[in-house]
């Protein structure tokens, strides 16, 4: 329950193995080519597209990718040869809670000046005042250009950034002082799951500054692993491009070279099979889920709910066990682990949960009676207790 991965859905698996068979190499990028595609090449094509609608652009490009690793550091990567190009210094900016991969980026691309914005305490997104702070503190610097990291989902909270707050901050630096913010969206997490509970907040590509994003259909879409997408604005791939010595009919501008064309069979079906109607009515069962499980430990006040966004996710600590931590049996059962997290003054451990689809309520009524039997040994009362951290990381949002 600690992770966003469950088994895939049957069409899905259906049409994931019928492409296996041919073994279809998807070297390239088809959403902005003229030359002849295969049938699993145009599926990829029209994937791109169809999130394109989901997120307000019109003419995307992009390809399905191994996952979100790969379309955050292939978005940092673009972001970075587009402002070299003119001879800019440029600036990353992020959250304490930004996922890793953005720091593996940071590492290939050789950014040298990397700004950690706080969070907004208790709510768990980029502080936009403290944005705002740091670019006029890049712009003293004489740094007029930077990679925006927004996240659409954070990995441990769930909660996301103000996407449309940020994008008018660069527009309001971009007239003062002719600043210039890429903003690309870590949706990994929330992309399959936002549009389908915020449909007009999440047109992201409206925000005239966000270039480009990563979106994970093999969580939340229910797709067998790997099968990422990356998306951006038209021609972006172009800042990353190659000339490709062993052909004349296309050039090289992904990240990765031989991609699997089943993973486009997978996409494309699914969205197919569900539809925009079919993925919000799953994800409102597994809300309805989520909501019942927390009734039932809130009632008893076995647990504290640190973060509770519109989706199949929440975080929580469980301040009736000593130092906030279930027994190491429950967090082996049920797939989890806790971190620390500052919150409210004070560092607490928290774990994740994910309500995926093949969690039954016979699964969350199962996990409330382990962990009502666990307090019953510990002979501890659902109380307040002083929490020392267990876990090497603490997220703070001072």
């Amino acid at each position: 329950m600690g992770y966003p991965q469950t088994t895939p859905h049957a069409v899905a698996i259906e049409a994931y193995l019928s492409y296996m068979e041919y073994n279809t190499n998807h070297v390239g990028v088809f959403t902005n080519s003229n030359r002849q595609l295969t049938a699993s090449q145009k599926m990829e094509s029209e994937v791109i597209a169809m999130l394109g609608d989901l997120y307000g652009l019109n003419e995307a490009d992009g390809y399905i990718t191994s996952g979100g690793t790969e379309g955050n550091i292939l978005g940092v990567w673009i972001a970075r040869n587009y402002f070299s190009a003119q001879k800019n210094t440029v600036a990353l900016m992020q959250s304490c809670l930004t996922h890793e991969s953005i720091q593996k980026a940071v590492d290939l691309t050789m950014i040298s000046h990397v700004e950690e914005i706080a969070l907004e305490d208790c709510h768990f997104r980029m502080d936009t005042r403290r944005l705002e702070e740091a670019i006029d503190n890049l712009i003293s610097h004489q740094i007029y250009h930077a990679i925006i990291i927004a996240t659409a989902g954070y990995t441990l909270t769930g909660t996301s950034d103000d996407i449309r707050e940020i994008n008018e901050i660069v527009i309001k630096f971009n007239k003062q002082y002719g600043f210039q913010g890429w903003i690309h969206i870590d949706a990994a997490i929330g992309g399959m799951v936002l549009p389908f509970r915020e449909q007009e907040n999440t047109r992201w590509f409206e925000c005239e500054h966000v270039m480009s994003m990563t979106v994970d259909p093999h969580k939340m879409g229910y797709i067998p692993y790997s099968a990422g997408v990356f998306m951006g604005r038209k021609n972006v791939l172009s800042w990353i491009e190659r000339n490709n010595q062993f052909s004349k009919t296309h050039v090289s501008n992904t990240l990765i070279g031989s991609r699997n064309g089943a993973a486009a069979a997978a996409c494309w079906a699914m969205f197919q099979h569900l539809g925009y109607s079919g993925y919000k009515g799953i994800l409102d069962d597994l809300i309805s889920k989520k909501e019942y499980l927390l009734g039932k430990l809130l009632q008893k006040h076995i647990a504290e709910v640190i973060s509770n966004p519109e989706t199949n996710m929440c975080c929580l600590s469980f301040n009736s066990f000593s130092n906030c931590l279930l027994p190491g049996r429950l967090e082996q059962k049920y797939a989890t682990r806790a971190f620390s997290i500052q919150y409210r003054g004070s560092v607490i451990n928290c774990y994740k949960l994910y309500i995926m689809p093949h969690i039954s309520y016979a699964t969350l009524d199962m996990l409330y009676e382990d962990i009502m039997e666990a307090l019953a040994e510990s002979s501890l009362k659902p109380s307040k207790s002083e929490v020392k951290p267990q876990h090497e990381k603490v997220i703070s949002p001072m």
